[in-house]
């Protein structure tokens, strides 16, 4: 759980999250292990989304962004018309270690420095149930469940917020022999994550199969990044504004 004072959510119009967000009975067990199910399945779905020919949606080539990811658009076969499909692909220099630890979010520095890299639109984020935490035998494995609130780039939409079970794993690319890591988010409906759109105004959107796939190249000390989103932004929204909030 991040800590929070009424003047970090200025972005929120200064309200602070309802009191249900901080008191909160714990999962049981049996609630844990089905959650924990969902997260190690969408994983692997994650996995084989994020390639150019996997599962069942096809992505087809944009554009390139100034700084060198490869932006592409998806369409899935008998999809819902109101999911947005956007995929990045990059690479970058370090090594699967150091991804992984810019998403382990343990205090609000990890989580300032993960916004300026990943989500510059992001209002805030809050962990509601840590299901599995990374350990000493797996230190990139993580499993929870995470509320985050991004605001939006147009005064005409309202700001969107998400509630999603979140899984981070190791996993070895079948087709290369290549090391991979992989942070997937899907939402899900918990009670410990009540609806914020009475209190705040948020709209609370959906997240499906998305997160970032990481993978070892040929090259030393060179990685392959690729940031899949499959978003349903419920409300009324504009096309151009789904597929722009996605690319910033």
């Amino acid at each position: 759980m991040f800590p929070r004072k009424a003047s970090d959510h200025a972005k929120s119009g200064g309200s602070v999250l309802p009191k249900e967000f901080y008191t909160r009975p714990d999962l049981t067990q049996p609630e844990s292990d089905f959650l924990g199910s969902i997260a190690t399945n969408m994983c692997m779905e994650v996995i084989i989304y994020a390639q150019e020919n996997g599962g069942s949606v096809k992505w087809k080539h944009k554009n390139s962004s100034r700084d060198g990811v490869q932006i592409f658009q998806g369409e899935e076969f008998g999809g819902n018309e109101d999911l947005t499909y956007v995929c990045g692909v990059n690479t970058i220099r370090g090594a699967l270690a150091d991804v992984a630890d810019l998403f382990h979010l343990t205090n609000d520095d990890k989580l300032a420095s993960y916004a300026r890299v990943f989500e510059p639109d992001l209002i805030d984020m809050f962990t509601i149930h840590d299901i599995v935490k990374p350990s000493l035998e797996n230190p990139l494995h993580y499993i929870g469940v995470r509320w985050s609130a991004v605001e939006s780039s147009s005064p005409l939409v309202k700001n969107r917020d998400f509630c999603y079970l979140e899984c981070q794993d190791e996993f070895v690319d079948t087709r290369t022999n290549k090391q991979g890591w992989v942070r997937c988010i899907h939402s899900i409906n918990i009670p410990s994550c009540p609806s914020l759109e009475k209190t705040l105004g948020f709209v609370r959107g959906s997240y499906y199969r998305s997160g970032f796939v990481v993978l070892e190249t040929d090259k030393p000390g060179i990685l392959e990044i690729t940031h899949v989103l499959q978003v349903n932004f419920k409300g009324s929204v504009p096309a151009w504004w789904r597929q722009q909030t996605l690319r910033r």
